[in-house]
């Protein structure tokens, strides 16, 4: 009985110290943002943590109503990590974008477990273009030229015999891209097209002389 007497207590204390511990239990949501084509870390990203629900509207269609909780910067090696206390029913969502990089970083980790995620994103870079009728014949000499910033073919049409511009575009780094244009003069089109590499951040001049 008396070695009974002391088992009781050490067990309530020990039940009692389980639970706090269990409440105090955070689910951790982490991950590595990298550059995609060279896998380089992307620091001072921009990570943010959403807390979302789920609802019916009127009509019967659905949707999710997103709420920030949380948000951070990433490390020197593209980490982020949040500590998130259980949310029962809720749809976590983590979004993670960068200065000079396309699109985001998304997904729904679990609302019930650890999660990690890596992620890549393309970086911007730019192409500088000048184009110059340099030798004119006629008013119906005629420029055109399309690439992968646009839908429509051709981007533009340049008509006439004075012809000079100079535009930027921006493109997704770290891989090649081609260019295509088209040159009228004295009735005769002629195609042109070259391929063009773009490293991530850094600006191509390309000029057209015609």
């Amino acid at each position: 009985m008396k070695s009974l007497k002391y088992f009781l207590p050490l067990l309530l204390f020990f039940l009692a110290f389980s639970a706090c511990k269990k409440e105090e239990y955070k689910n951790t949501v982490s991950g590595r943002v990298l550059e995609l084509g060279t896998d380089k870390p992307i620091e001072n990203a921009l990570a943010r943590f959403y807390d979302c629900k789920y609802y019916t509207g009127t009509s019967g269609f659905g949707g999710t109503d997103c709420t920030l909780t949380d948000s951070m910067r990433t490390g020197a090696d593209g980490s982020f990590s949040f500590e998130l206390p259980p949310a029962e029913g809720n749809i976590p969502f983590v979004k993670v974008t960068a200065d000079n990089y396309w699109d985001a970083m998304e997904w729904y980790p679990s609302s019930s477990s650890d999660s990690y995620e890596i992620g890549r994103l393309e970086p911007v870079s730019w192409l500088h273009l000048r184009v110059k009728n340099v030798e004119p014949v006629e008013q119906s000499d005629n420029f055109e030229y399309w690439g992968p910033w646009t839908l429509s073919f051709p981007v533009d049409n340049f008509p006439g015999s004075d012809v000079e511009f100079s535009i930027i575009h921006e493109m997704k780094g770290n891989r090649e891209w081609e260019i295509l244009y088209s040159i009228r003069k004295n009735g005769v089109t002629t195609d042109y097209s070259e391929l063009i590499d773009y490293s991530a951040h850094d600006t191509v001049f390309y000029e057209i002389l015609y």
